[in-house]
This record gives C-alpha cells, structure tokens and sequence, in this order.
C-alpha cells in the first residue's frame, strides 16, 4: 500500500468515524449508540485493509466493531465529565486531576477493547494465529475477568449510605471499567500466547487514543466551559464579545425532558440548558418563554421538573407561560412541509 494510499485512508477513517461519533453523542447516546462509530471503523479498516478476504467480508468487520464499542458505551462516562465541567464547585485542581485519570481509565479500556477485537478478528479470518477453540475459550475467561474487575475495582456502591469504591469517578451510577480492563487483559493474554502481535498493535494503539483522547478533548473543553478561562483568545470569544452588549436576553426552553424535546423539535435541549447556566454564571438578566403545548409540555411532572431548574438560576428577571397557537402552521404548508403538530390545539 503506497504512502498515498495510506494518507487517503487515515482521512477517509478519520472522518467517518468522527461524523458517527458526532451522531451518536447528538442523536443517540449511550451504549447503543457506541456502536455507531464502532461499526463504521470496522467497516472503513476493511475496505482500506488490503486483504481480499477481509474486504469480501467487510459487513463482519462492521459487526466486530460495533459489538466491541457496545461494551464500553455502558460506562457512565457522562457523571465523571459533569465532575469537571458542570457547576463551579468541580473546578478544584483535586477533581480535576482525579476525573481526568477516570476518563482515562475508562477511554483506555474502552478503545483497547475494541481495537483488540477488531485485530482478533482480523488474524482469525486470514487464517493465523488461533486455534478453533481459542475465540470461545478466551470469552468464557473474559467473561470471569470481567466479574472479578468489578467486583474488586468498582464494589461496594451504596449512594445513600455514602458507601463507595476506593476508586470511583461517578457518585451515583455502578462503574464497571474494572471490569473493562479484566476483558482487555484477557484478551493481551490470548494475544502474547498465540504471537499476535498485529492485535496487540492494535489494542495498543487504541488503549493510547482513548487514554489521549480524552485528555486533548478535556483540554479544549478547559478554554470554552471554564469560567476563569474565557476570553476572546478562544472558542467562546465572540459570543462573550456579543454579550458585552447585550442588556437582555428572551431564552425560550421548549421542553425540559430531552427525548420529549427532540420529539417535539427534533433536537436536543443539552445546548440550550447549557447556555442557560452559562447566562446565570455571568448574571446576564433573561426572560424565560415557555409554550405549554397541549399533550406535549402541559404534564405537571415536566412543569415540576422545569420549575426546579429555573430555581437553580439567579438571573430570572421574567417567566412567561405562553398559550400554544396555530398561527405559523401556514408557513410549513408553504413550505412543503408536514406540521408535526397537527391536531393539537
């Protein structure tokens, strides 16, 4: 494969998988959607693999790649990012430190995991390496491991009873990442025993893109979400210059629930939650619009939940509960479009 070739393929991958990433964390979430950019790494590592037995069978590939980023979707990684980014009390050096090795704990466990599979799966379809029993015989000792992991590294768990693992990252989700890295040793183990050493490039190379990865994303996030840094220098510039002057914002939430906020706008409320915080950080004064929308937003428990995360807020200086109308409905018949609200009134 000439240099070229290569370059084109590293782009191509890198492109791809990131777009799925971006889809998985707007749209999908969670284990499931791992398995997203699981599946279109597997998929672009066999088409640019070179070996026509493994682009032949490139839909397994996918298959490999997505089961192997199901596994470390289950992890609770969502908490341990809050710990750095979310309200000022996290801002401390200590939890800075402590939540950053978690993610690296985790990301490690994670993309080894899955760069060992794939790897596997590659030396086991050429032929090399393994024995027909080896495959069931090292997932019934990953499976062992993987119980151990756990219970050594991630039990007890008692919120309530402020009872926890001597090393934990989220405070009220059961972590299993002891039990990722018994998988991934498991699987070094098979590797070394068997001289694979193409798998253990592989899972090398992925145990140090998590590990990094998420340490470099930490990093530009410091700049954009830590108060004490922003400035025109960085990402967030132009918006703080354009709040500089501004006398008052109208900030309208359309639904408190996000599932029920992309059912009824089609995308996430995560950013407009954010910015919300990010006003009440700054003492920006806002007026708060929120439409009850008749089968929709009208529940008490989605008024309750709303209530709650305004009182959090200490730049209120209005809230205004606006009736739904029909009045712009005209302009998506227009438009060409169908009104996803039709019948309600």
């Amino acid at each position: 494969m000439s240099a070229f070739t290569v370059v084109i393929a590293f782009a191509v991958t890198l492109t791809a998988v990131s777009y799925a990433w971006g889809m998985r964390g707007d749209l999908i979430g969670g284990e499931e959607g791992a398995m997203l950019p699981g599946a279109v790494l597997g998929l672009c590592l066999a088409v640019f693999s070179g070996c026509e037995i493994i682009k032949d069978n490139f839909f397994v590939f996918a298959a490999v790649g997505a089961a192997a980023m199901f596994m470390g979707g289950t992890e609770p990684y969502a908490q341990t990012m809050a710990k750095l980014y979310w309200g000022e009390k996290y801002i401390k050096r200590r939890d800075v430190k402590k939540h950053n090795l978690g993610l690296g704990i985790k990301g490690a466990a994670w993309f080894g995991i899955a760069g060992g599979f794939i790897g596997m799966s590659y030396t086991a379809a050429t032929g090399c390496y393994y024995k027909t029993a080896d495959i069931p015989l090292m997932l019934v000792i990953a499976v062992i491991m993987r119980y151990l992991g756990v219970r050594l590294l991630n039990k007890p768990l008692d919120p309530d009873k402020k009872v926890f693992p001597r090393y934990y990252f989220s405070d009220t989700s059961q972590e299993e990442w002891g039990g990722l890295w018994g998988i991934m040793l498991t699987m070094i183990g098979f590797m070394i025993l068997r001289h694979d050493f193409f798998s253990l490039k592989l899972i090398f190379c992925g145990t140090v893109s998590g590990s990094v990865g998420w340490l470099i994303s930490n990093f530009l996030n410091a700049y954009t979400l830590f108060p004490q840094r922003r400035n025109n220098k960085y990402f967030f510039g132009k918006f703080q210059e354009l709040m500089q002057y501004t006398d008052l914002i109208l900030l309208d939430i359309k639904h408190i629930d996000e599932k029920e906020h992309i059912r009824l706008t089609g995308h996430t409320n995560k950013n407009i939650l954010d910015l919300a915080d990010y006003l009440s950080e700054i003492n920006k004064p806002v007026w708060i619009r929120h439409v009850l929308v008749p089968e929709r937003s009208d529940k008490d428990e989605y008024l309750i939940r709303l209530r709650a995360f305004l009182d959090t807020l200490k730049n209120i200086a209005r809230v205004e509960v606006l009736p739904y109308h029909t009045l712009g409905e005209y302009k998506w018949k227009e438009l060409g479009y169908e009104y996803p609200l039709t019948g309600i009134e």
